[in-house]
C-alpha cells in the first residue's frame, strides 16, 4: 500500500515538473518591447525587408507578418543544398507597449536522386525549438528597432 502512494506521488511530482517545465521552454518565443504595436509592427516590415526576408503575409489589424527566408549552404561535401526558415511575428498591445510573439519554422532543401538524375526536394524540419536561434534574432530585431528610433 505504501508503495503504490509513494508511486503515485512521485508520478504526480513529475508530472508537475515536467508541465512547469514546458511552460517555461515556450517563454523564449516572446519579447516585450517598450514601443506601440503600430510602430513594432511597421519596424518589423523594414527589418524583414532589410534583412532579405520574402514578406509574404500581412495583416495589420491582428499585427501578424509572414516572412521567408533562404540560406545557402557553404559546406562542400554535403548533400544539404540550402535552409528556407519561415518566421512568423504577431504583435499584442500590453499594458507598457508591445508583446512579440515568434514562430519559426525550418525546411532543408536536399539533393537526392542518383548521380544522372538529381533532383532536389524539400525536407520538413519543423518547428525550430533552439532558443538560442530566437535569442539570436530577438537581439538584432530588438537593436534595429533601437537605432531606427534614435534618429
Amino acid at each position: 500500500m505504501t508503495c503504490k502512494i509513494l508511486t503515485l506521488i512521485s508520478a504526480l511530482f513529475l508530472f508537475s515538473q515536467i508541465n512547469t517545465l514546458s511552460a517555461q521552454s515556450k517563454d523564449f518565443k516572446h519579447v516585450k518591447l517598450a514601443l506601440n504595436a503600430d510602430t513594432c509592427f511597421k519596424q518589423a516590415l523594414d527589418y524583414l525587408e532589410n534583412h532579405d526576408y520574402f514578406i509574404e503575409d500581412v495583416d495589420k489589424a491582428s499585427g501578424f507578418i509572414r516572412a521567408k527566408l533562404y540560406t545557402k549552404d557553404k559546406k562542400i561535401l554535403t548533400s544539404k543544398v540550402g535552409e528556407r526558415r519561415t518566421v512568423t511575428m504577431r504583435f499584442s498591445t500590453i499594458a507598457g507597449g508591445t508583446l512579440l510573439s515568434l514562430n519559426m519554422y525550418s525546411e532543408t532543401l536536399r539533393w537526392s536522386g542518383s548521380v544522372h538524375n538529381n533532383v532536389l526536394s524539400y525536407e520538413d524540419d519543423g518547428v525550430v525549438e533552439q532558443p538560442t536561434i530566437y535569442k539570436a534574432f530577438i537581439d538584432d530585431f530588438s537593436s534595429a528597432i533601437r537605432r531606427s528610433t534614435d534618429y
